[in-house]
């Protein structure tokens, strides 16, 4: 029988058991997302800078667009308006930083799992 190697910060089954019966539901060895810190301006909320609710750029061309899906992951946030600010304003930096085309990937996969976690952390506080 051929036995797979595990990497060396695998966790054991003790860490497993705990992490899985854990109220933040990640594993042993996962590390959280977090949404860095952006500049937040004084006047935010107002009629002349009002809060993010969808990133302003983001993937679209003629028929196809991004928008409908990253709405959706949004919806797995809290009603938190400074929040959904912060990851629109995260998004679209990913977006317009990262280099080729890699740059759509990267900014949708890390909102998809940021949205994941808090899936998740939503569903245990219930």
């Amino acid at each position: 029988m051929l036995a797979k190697r595990l990497p060396s910060d695998a966790p054991d089954g003790f860490e497993f058991l705990q992490a899985a019966n854990s109220a933040a539901g990640t594993a042993a060895n996962d590390e959280p997302l977090l949404i860095p810190d952006c500049f937040i301006p004084a006047d935010i909320g107002s009629k002349s800078n009002p809060y993010r609710t969808y990133p302003i750029f983001y993937y679209g061309r003629s028929h196809v667009s991004d928008l409908h899906w990253i709405q959706q992951r949004l919806a797995c946030f809290p009603e938190d308006k400074l929040l959904r600010h912060k990851v629109c304003v995260e998004y679209e930096q990913l977006y317009l930083t990262a280099k080729d085309g890699d740059r759509r990937r990267q900014a949708n996969s890390w909102l998809d799992a940021l949205a994941k976690q808090y899936r998740r952390s939503s569903r245990w506080e219930r």
